[in-house]
Protein backbone atom coordinates (compact mmCIF):
# COMPACT_ATOMS: atom_id res chain seq x y z
CA UNK A 1 0.00 0.00 0.00
CA UNK A 2 1.03 3.60 -0.59
CA UNK A 3 3.14 5.28 2.11
CA UNK A 4 2.26 8.69 3.52
CA UNK A 5 3.89 11.08 5.98
CA UNK A 6 1.05 11.86 8.40
CA UNK A 7 -1.24 8.86 8.05
CA UNK A 8 -0.76 5.15 7.54
CA UNK A 9 -3.17 2.89 5.71
CA UNK A 10 -3.89 -0.82 5.92
CA UNK A 11 -6.61 -3.32 5.11
CA UNK A 12 -8.26 -6.08 7.14
CA UNK A 13 -10.72 -8.09 5.09
CA UNK A 14 -12.96 -5.58 3.34
CA UNK A 15 -12.15 -2.81 5.83
CA UNK A 16 -9.74 -0.07 4.76
CA UNK A 17 -8.06 1.52 7.77
CA UNK A 18 -6.78 5.11 7.88
CA UNK A 19 -4.61 5.74 10.94
CA UNK A 20 -3.74 9.31 11.90
CA UNK A 21 -0.06 9.30 12.80
CA UNK A 22 1.46 12.78 13.12
CA UNK A 23 2.95 13.20 16.59
CA UNK A 24 2.89 15.05 18.86
CA UNK A 25 -0.62 16.45 18.23
CA UNK A 26 -2.07 14.58 15.23
CA UNK A 27 -2.93 18.06 14.01
CA UNK A 28 -5.23 18.02 10.99
CA UNK A 29 -2.81 19.78 8.65
CA UNK A 30 -3.10 20.53 4.95
CA UNK A 31 -0.80 17.56 4.34
CA UNK A 32 -2.86 15.16 6.48
CA UNK A 33 -6.10 16.29 4.84
CA UNK A 34 -4.55 15.85 1.38
CA UNK A 35 -3.33 12.36 2.27
CA UNK A 36 -6.74 11.32 3.62
CA UNK A 37 -8.48 12.67 0.51
CA UNK A 38 -6.03 10.90 -1.78
CA UNK A 39 -6.69 7.61 0.04
CA UNK A 40 -10.46 8.03 -0.16
CA UNK A 41 -10.20 8.82 -3.88
CA UNK A 42 -8.19 5.68 -4.57
CA UNK A 43 -10.40 3.46 -2.40
CA UNK A 44 -13.66 4.64 -3.93
CA UNK A 45 -13.19 2.40 -6.97
CA UNK A 46 -11.46 -0.40 -5.05
CA UNK A 47 -14.04 -3.17 -4.81
CA UNK A 48 -11.98 -4.98 -2.16
CA UNK A 49 -12.76 -2.19 0.33
CA UNK A 50 -16.36 -1.75 1.45
CA UNK A 51 -15.96 0.11 4.76
CA UNK A 52 -13.43 2.75 5.87
CA UNK A 53 -12.27 2.91 9.50
CA UNK A 54 -10.53 5.99 10.92
CA UNK A 55 -8.37 5.62 14.03
CA UNK A 56 -5.25 7.07 15.65
CA UNK A 57 -1.78 5.71 16.33
CA UNK A 58 -1.51 8.03 19.36
CA UNK A 59 -3.23 7.74 22.78
CA UNK A 60 -5.67 10.43 21.61
CA UNK A 61 -7.41 11.00 18.28
CA UNK A 62 -6.36 14.57 17.49
CA UNK A 63 -5.87 17.90 19.25
CA UNK A 64 -7.50 19.78 16.37
CA UNK A 65 -6.65 21.73 13.26
CA UNK A 66 -3.07 22.65 12.50
CA UNK A 67 -2.33 26.06 14.00
CA UNK A 68 0.38 26.99 11.50
CA UNK A 69 -1.92 26.26 8.56
CA UNK A 70 -4.70 28.32 10.12
CA UNK A 71 -2.37 31.27 10.79
CA UNK A 72 -1.13 31.05 7.22
CA UNK A 73 -4.71 31.30 5.98
CA UNK A 74 -5.50 34.24 8.24
CA UNK A 75 -2.61 36.16 6.70
CA UNK A 76 -4.56 35.86 3.43
CA UNK A 77 -8.08 35.95 4.83
CA UNK A 78 -9.47 37.98 1.93
CA UNK A 79 -8.45 35.45 -0.69
CA UNK A 80 -11.04 32.71 -1.12
CA UNK A 81 -9.92 29.83 -3.28
CA UNK A 82 -9.76 26.05 -3.19
CA UNK A 83 -6.26 26.13 -1.73
CA UNK A 84 -7.18 27.84 1.56
CA UNK A 85 -7.20 25.80 4.73
CA UNK A 86 -10.92 26.51 5.18
CA UNK A 87 -11.77 25.26 1.71
CA UNK A 88 -9.62 22.17 2.17
CA UNK A 89 -11.17 21.36 5.56
CA UNK A 90 -14.65 21.83 4.16
CA UNK A 91 -13.83 19.55 1.24
CA UNK A 92 -12.70 16.84 3.69
CA UNK A 93 -15.94 17.14 5.68
CA UNK A 94 -18.04 16.84 2.53
CA UNK A 95 -15.96 13.97 1.16
CA UNK A 96 -16.33 11.89 4.32
CA UNK A 97 -19.98 12.80 4.97
CA UNK A 98 -20.99 11.97 1.39
CA UNK A 99 -18.57 9.08 0.81
CA UNK A 100 -20.31 6.28 -1.12
CA UNK A 101 -18.93 3.61 1.23
CA UNK A 102 -19.70 3.18 4.93
CA UNK A 103 -17.37 4.95 7.35
CA UNK A 104 -16.50 4.38 10.99
CA UNK A 105 -14.30 6.30 13.42
CA UNK A 106 -12.81 5.01 16.68
CA UNK A 107 -11.72 7.77 19.03
CA UNK A 108 -10.50 7.88 22.59
CA UNK A 109 -8.49 10.46 24.45
CA UNK A 110 -9.02 13.95 23.02
CA UNK A 111 -10.91 15.09 19.93
CA UNK A 112 -10.79 18.86 19.51
CA UNK A 113 -11.40 21.72 17.12
CA UNK A 114 -11.39 21.02 13.40
CA UNK A 115 -10.94 17.31 13.96
CA UNK A 116 -14.46 17.14 15.41
CA UNK A 117 -15.68 17.79 11.83
CA UNK A 118 -13.90 14.67 10.56
CA UNK A 119 -15.16 12.69 13.57
CA UNK A 120 -18.79 13.78 13.18
CA UNK A 121 -18.79 13.28 9.40
CA UNK A 122 -18.37 9.50 9.79
CA UNK A 123 -21.47 7.30 9.59
CA UNK A 124 -20.71 5.47 12.85
CA UNK A 125 -18.75 7.14 15.65
CA UNK A 126 -17.31 4.85 18.32
CA UNK A 127 -15.68 6.29 21.43
CA UNK A 128 -13.86 5.27 24.57
CA UNK A 129 -15.32 5.93 28.00
CA UNK A 130 -12.65 8.51 28.80
CA UNK A 131 -13.16 10.48 25.61
CA UNK A 132 -12.77 14.26 25.82
CA UNK A 133 -14.48 15.94 22.88
CA UNK A 134 -15.06 19.67 22.59
CA UNK A 135 -15.41 22.33 19.88
CA UNK A 136 -14.27 25.71 21.22
CA UNK A 137 -14.21 27.77 18.01
CA UNK A 138 -16.40 30.61 19.28
CA UNK A 139 -14.28 30.94 22.40
CA UNK A 140 -11.26 31.50 20.18
CA UNK A 141 -13.08 34.20 18.24
CA UNK A 142 -13.73 31.89 15.27
CA UNK A 143 -16.77 30.65 13.39
CA UNK A 144 -16.88 27.02 12.32
CA UNK A 145 -16.23 26.91 8.58
CA UNK A 146 -15.85 23.25 7.62
CA UNK A 147 -19.55 22.60 7.09
CA UNK A 148 -20.13 20.76 10.36
CA UNK A 149 -20.95 22.37 13.73
CA UNK A 150 -22.84 25.34 12.26
CA UNK A 151 -24.33 23.49 9.30
CA UNK A 152 -24.62 19.70 9.43
CA UNK A 153 -24.73 19.03 13.17
CA UNK A 154 -27.80 21.24 13.79
CA UNK A 155 -29.63 19.05 11.27
CA UNK A 156 -28.24 15.80 12.60
CA UNK A 157 -28.60 16.25 16.37
CA UNK A 158 -31.14 19.09 16.64
CA UNK A 159 -31.17 22.76 17.59
CA UNK A 160 -31.10 22.39 21.39
CA UNK A 161 -28.36 19.80 21.41
CA UNK A 162 -26.09 21.87 19.16
CA UNK A 163 -26.65 24.94 21.34
CA UNK A 164 -25.77 22.92 24.45
CA UNK A 165 -22.68 21.50 22.76
CA UNK A 166 -21.32 24.80 21.44
CA UNK A 167 -22.37 27.39 24.03
CA UNK A 168 -21.74 25.36 27.18
CA UNK A 169 -18.41 24.36 25.64
CA UNK A 170 -17.94 21.48 28.04
CA UNK A 171 -15.71 18.49 27.50
CA UNK A 172 -17.95 15.52 26.82
CA UNK A 173 -16.93 12.04 27.88
CA UNK A 174 -17.95 8.94 25.95
CA UNK A 175 -21.35 8.45 27.57
CA UNK A 176 -22.23 12.15 27.32
CA UNK A 177 -21.31 12.15 23.62
CA UNK A 178 -23.65 9.21 23.04
CA UNK A 179 -26.44 10.88 25.03
CA UNK A 180 -26.10 14.04 22.92
CA UNK A 181 -26.21 12.07 19.70
CA UNK A 182 -22.64 12.90 18.71
CA UNK A 183 -21.33 9.37 19.26
CA UNK A 184 -22.96 6.06 18.32
CA UNK A 185 -21.57 3.70 20.98
CA UNK A 186 -19.17 3.87 23.92
CA UNK A 187 -16.72 1.15 24.98
CA UNK A 188 -14.06 0.73 27.66
CA UNK A 189 -10.93 2.35 26.28
CA UNK A 190 -8.94 -0.90 26.25
CA UNK A 191 -11.36 -2.69 23.91
CA UNK A 192 -12.32 0.22 21.66
CA UNK A 193 -9.99 -0.66 18.78
CA UNK A 194 -11.00 -4.33 18.82
CA UNK A 195 -14.69 -3.44 19.00
CA UNK A 196 -14.35 -0.89 16.21
CA UNK A 197 -12.78 -3.43 13.87
CA UNK A 198 -15.55 -5.93 14.68
CA UNK A 199 -18.23 -3.34 13.90
CA UNK A 200 -16.46 -2.17 10.74
CA UNK A 201 -16.16 -5.79 9.61
CA UNK A 202 -19.89 -6.32 10.18
CA UNK A 203 -20.67 -3.15 8.21
CA UNK A 204 -18.43 -4.32 5.36
CA UNK A 205 -20.78 -7.26 4.79
CA UNK A 206 -23.53 -4.95 3.54
CA UNK A 207 -24.07 -4.76 -0.23
CA UNK A 208 -21.88 -1.88 -1.54
CA UNK A 209 -24.40 -0.58 -4.08
CA UNK A 210 -27.18 -0.63 -1.49
CA UNK A 211 -24.95 1.30 0.93
CA UNK A 212 -24.13 3.92 -1.70
CA UNK A 213 -27.73 4.62 -2.60
CA UNK A 214 -29.02 4.34 0.95
CA UNK A 215 -26.68 7.18 1.94
CA UNK A 216 -27.88 9.23 -1.05
CA UNK A 217 -31.50 8.70 0.02
CA UNK A 218 -30.75 9.74 3.60
CA UNK A 219 -29.01 12.91 2.41
CA UNK A 220 -31.95 13.76 0.16
CA UNK A 221 -34.34 13.22 3.06
CA UNK A 222 -32.60 15.39 5.66
CA UNK A 223 -31.01 18.28 3.79
CA UNK A 224 -32.89 21.48 3.06
CA UNK A 225 -33.22 22.20 -0.68
CA UNK A 226 -31.06 25.29 -0.17
CA UNK A 227 -28.31 23.42 1.68
CA UNK A 228 -25.66 24.55 -0.80
CA UNK A 229 -26.75 28.16 -0.31
CA UNK A 230 -26.43 27.67 3.45
CA UNK A 231 -22.93 26.27 2.91
CA UNK A 232 -21.92 29.34 0.88
CA UNK A 233 -23.29 31.64 3.59
CA UNK A 234 -21.29 29.75 6.21
CA UNK A 235 -18.10 30.31 4.21
CA UNK A 236 -18.93 33.98 3.73
CA UNK A 237 -19.61 34.54 7.43
CA UNK A 238 -16.57 32.56 8.55
CA UNK A 239 -14.28 34.67 6.37
CA UNK A 240 -15.74 37.82 7.90
CA UNK A 241 -15.05 36.43 11.36
CA UNK A 242 -11.48 35.44 10.41
CA UNK A 243 -10.73 39.11 9.71
CA UNK A 244 -11.60 40.25 13.25
CA UNK A 245 -9.10 40.99 16.00
CA UNK A 246 -10.90 38.38 18.11
CA UNK A 247 -9.99 35.66 15.65
CA UNK A 248 -6.35 36.72 15.38
CA UNK A 249 -6.00 36.80 19.16
CA UNK A 250 -7.96 33.59 19.61
CA UNK A 251 -5.78 31.56 17.25
CA UNK A 252 -2.61 32.79 18.95
CA UNK A 253 -4.11 31.85 22.33
CA UNK A 254 -5.13 28.44 21.03
CA UNK A 255 -1.60 27.71 19.82
CA UNK A 256 -0.24 28.89 23.16
CA UNK A 257 -2.65 26.61 25.02
CA UNK A 258 -4.69 29.50 26.45
CA UNK A 259 -8.46 28.95 26.36
CA UNK A 260 -10.83 31.85 26.96
CA UNK A 261 -9.35 35.35 26.98
CA UNK A 262 -10.83 38.53 28.44
CA UNK A 263 -9.20 40.53 25.66
CA UNK A 264 -11.76 39.88 22.94
CA UNK A 265 -12.80 43.13 21.38
CA UNK A 266 -16.00 42.01 19.71
CA UNK A 267 -15.15 43.90 16.52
Amino acid sequence: MKEYKEISISQVGKVGIITLDAPPDNGLSRLMITEIMDTLDRWEDDESIVTVLFRSALPFFSLGGDGDDLLDEMANANGIDSRTYTELGGALTERVADYPKSTVVAATGEVRGGTTALFNACDIRLVGENLKIKDSDMFYGLLASWGMSSLRLPIWIGRNHIMDYMFLCEELNGKQAVDLGIASKVFPDDILEESALEIATKMSKAAPIAVKYFKKCVNNAIYHPDFEKARQLELEYSNLVYETEDAKLGVKNAIAGIFISDDYKGK
